[in-house]
């Protein structure tokens, strides 16, 4: 088994299961002849490694929640006759008819 401390380069993932959380990590760095290290599920990372990454979904599903009530408001003023007539919503062009 090997010890020590290495390097993440990003965490991709989590999951829960009976011993806690688990998170999928992408090592930094390579082996000796140039290949990445396999991603592997690991439960021992520093707190602060955790708290960036917890902190990254957050913002990003805020991000996500912002994009949805966008379209939505956009639904919305297409059904009362206030909007234009085609919208551009996650890079495709909608008429007001397709909403």
């Amino acid at each position: 088994m090997w010890t020590g401390v290495w390097k993440v380069d990003k965490i991709l993932a989590y999951r829960w299961n009976e011993n806690g959380f688990e998170f999928l990590v992408r090592w930094a760095g390579c082996k000796r002849k140039g290949k990445p290290w396999e991603d592997s599920w690991e439960r021992e990372l520093s707190d602060d490694l955790k708290e960036h990454y917890f902190k990254s979904i957050e913002l990003k599903e805020s991000r996500m929640c912002r994009a949805h009530v966008h379209c939505l408001t956009i639904e919305a003023l297409t059904l009362r006759g206030l909007a234009s007539t085609a919208y551009e919503v996650y890079g495709t062009v909608l008429q007001v008819g397709d909403i």
